[in-house]
């Protein structure tokens, strides 16, 4: 493990006079071997979008430069959203002046007139560096940024400290944000072998748990078209639907799952896997028995001393991208129920990775293989991949106050570009209510077929879990 030496994190080399460069950590090598250009669709590129009302109480103050000061603000506190990613570094600029500042802000605070989050989101393209957008036809702020800059949580957390900063202004003070550079997760976490191999030997044995073989058969999506698989450039289209249940309704499936003692990401999970097997029912396949997917996991509960009494500050983790996968695999077969899936899953979600002998050493090996597997050629696995925002009512807040204005959150979206065949599906809890959403191709997935599988999904749950079904807001 590496320690904190004169306030900048020891991962992070000096190259010239302002200029630092980080060696990527085993999650982020494998976003650098998937690395779009600029200007292109980018696989597991990330966004969040937010509606809001703001009252700003500065009137001497126009909304835009107060956005866009929160925003200056963010990348002193929180450098990791001013560097470059390319294929196995990240690369810092430090600030040396509020010209310099202000250059940064230029390029990545945007404000579009004519732009709705839909429309942004329809056309997202990779910009060089992590990008607020503020769109005023619609009321709504967008962050984009790679995968190795923002994980899901430190997405979310983004607009809490930025709100914070928005309604809570003060002055901008240059030549701290070193000291504000992350390690990475190698750095926090046991990833040292025991002995030579070792780490090799536990990846295969994960990787190995997601075959399926005879007698077995998979739970996975069959395409309506499946001959899109095997166009040479079957194109773009950038898809997202959302399924709502009132909070009321969230609140009865939450109840449900705590009395069945399984989690809800477990109970979203075993819900997608029994909608997949209704169409492949439809579609006149044999519904699968066996549901092979990676699950994401935030590895910041794990982060430990690095050896010299320096744990890394809640502060420099709270963003960036300190999450992995693992395989996560549940059976259908021999008249599962709803709660026996579940109940696997939950097993599996629970598990406390600290526990497993060696399992650290695994991540880089294991994210190598699954590396291989995205760059060997075409991307032909439509099995759903799950993912969970969590409870956001956590770490985010209805409405802030301040002395520049109060800001109040309408509404929120998060997701990731997916350009392969495959749904990423997404569970979260916000202001009591219950949000199942999806992210797809839309050249696999025509947009009401993505909307149907989500209620679908939501009908599983209240279904497997004793609910009576009521009807539901579909966004």
């Amino acid at each position: 493990m590496t320690v904190v030496e004169h306030g900048v994190h020891r991962s992070w080399k000096q190259v010239s006079e302002t200029r630092w460069v980080q060696k990527y950590g085993f999650q982020d090598a494998f976003y650098g071997r998937i690395l779009a250009e600029v200007g292109t669709p980018a696989l597991f590129m990330v966004n969040c979008q937010v509606k809001f009302t703001f009252k700003s109480h500065t009137n001497d103050v126009e909304v835009v430069a107060q956005l866009r000061n929160a925003w200056k603000a963010m990348r002193l506190a929180y450098p990791i959203l001013a560097t470059v990613s390319q294929q196995d570094q990240r690369v810092y600029d430090a600030v040396t002046s509020y010209d310099e500042l202000e250059t940064w802000a230029q390029e990545t605070f945007k404000v579009d007139p004519t732009l709705s989050g839909s429309d942004l989101w329809q056309q997202l393209v990779k910009t060089r560096l992590p990008t607020l957008y503020y769109l005023p036809k619609t009321s709504e702020l967008s962050l984009q940024a790679e995968h190795s800059h923002l994980d899901g949580r430190g997405l979310l957390r983004f607009w809490n400290e930025f709100i914070s900063f928005l309604v809570n202004p003060a002055p901008l003070v240059l030549g701290r944000e070193l000291a504000n550079l992350p390690g990475t997760s190698d750095d926090y976490l046991q990833v040292q072998e025991e002995f030579p191999g070792q780490g090799r030997d536990i990846a295969l044995e994960l990787l190995r748990s997601l075959d399926v073989s005879p007698p077995e058969t998979a739970v996975s999506y069959p395409l309506k078209d499946p001959s899109t698989l095997t166009l040479a450039q079957p194109g773009f289209i950038n898809g997202r639907a959302r399924h709502k249940f009132p909070p009321k309704d969230a609140a009865r499936i939450i109840a449900a799952c705590r009395s069945h003692s399984i989690s809800l990401t477990a109970a979203f999970h075993a819900a997608v896997g029994f909608a997949t097997q209704d169409v492949q029912r439809q579609r006149g396949v044999e519904p699968g028995s066996k549901f092979a997917a990676f699950s994401n996991l935030d590895l910041r509960r794990y982060f430990q001393h690095d050896g010299h009494g320096s744990a890394p500050s809640a502060a420099k983790t709270l963003l960036g991208n300190f999450h992995t996968i693992l395989p996560c695999v549940s059976h259908y077969g021999h008249g599962a129920s709803f709660v026996d899936v579940a109940e696997e899953l939950s097993a599996s979600y629970r598990d406390d990775l600290a526990a497993r002998p060696g399992l650290f050493s695994a991540l880089r090996p294991m994210m190598e293989h699954v590396g291989d597997g995205f760059t060997a050629g075409p991307l032909l696995d439509t099995t759903p991949a799950i993912s969970t925002g969590g409870n956001l009512d956590l770490v985010l807040r209805e409405s802030y106050l301040g002395p520049a204005g109060a800001f109040t959150i309408d509404d929120l979206w998060a997701g990731d570009v997916v350009t392969g065949p495959w749904m990423d599906c997404f569970i979260s809890i916000f202001q009591g209510g219950m949000t199942l959403s999806s992210v797809f191709n839309g050249v696999f997935y025509p947009e009401d077929e993505a909307c149907n599988f989500l209620v679908s999904v939501g009908d599983h749950m209240l279904g497997g879990l004793g609910l009576e079904k009521r009807p539901h807001a579909k966004i």
